[in-house]
């Protein structure tokens, strides 16, 4: 079953491709701006560009259980969501 979260804040268009390239763990912050509450920790396999502003990205990766994930997320506004997919 899926579950999908808001996401608030988090990182730069250059931190998601510096995480993509380097395999680093990151974190996901679940919650609505400005309070922030549980995290999601997690690698990411791929980052696509959703639409032609450059700020809009599509993320898949696994967490760190070992569970799939998508995700959307604005870089400019900090906000989106994440998808833990049932494997």
């Amino acid at each position: 079953m899926e579950n999908r979260e808001q996401l608030c804040g988090g990182y730069t268009k250059y931190d998601l491709a510096r995480l993509l390239l380097s395999g680093e763990l990151m974190t996901f912050w679940l919650g609505n701006f400005p309070q922030k509450g549980k995290t999601i920790r997690g690698r990411l396999n791929s980052i696509a560009l959703e639409d032609g502003s450059h700020e809009s990205w599509l993320l898949s990766g696994y967490t760190q259980d070992g569970k799939n994930f998508r995700a959307w997320f604005h870089t400019r506004r900090g906000t989106g969501w994440i998808e833990v997919l049932s494997n």
